[in-house]
């Protein structure tokens, strides 16, 4: 697994993505849900008690359908322009296929 290929790799996809408006969209979605979350979905100040853990309860939920729109829309866009490779073509070998370094 070579490193700094990974890091660059990482790097373009977080400069595409950030690149448009899609990724602030997905920033304010997160953001506001988790405000909502966590200073009135359980009533916060009425407990008390100054903990986060009704926030940690909601966070999966909340990342499951964010994850799950982000990456529809990134493999989309890659099927789009022709940037998509199957994984059994593709020239890296098994140990440096999850580490992103291609």
């Amino acid at each position: 697994m070579r490193v700094d290929m990974a890091t660059r790799i990482a790097g373009k996809e977080l400069a595409h993505f950030f690149s448009s408006p899609i990724a602030y969209l997905f920033l304010a979605a997160y953001l506001a849900v988790t405000l909502f979350v966590f200073f009135w979905g359980e009533a916060f100040f009425a407990r008390n008690i100054a903990d986060v853990r009704p926030m940690f309860e909601w966070l999966p939920v909340l990342l499951i359908f964010l994850a799950a729109a982000i990456t529809m829309r990134m493999w989309s866009d890659e099927r789009r322009t022709g940037t998509s490779r199957p994984p059994a073509r593709s020239s890296s070998s098994a140990s440096s296929s999850p580490a992103g370094a291609c």
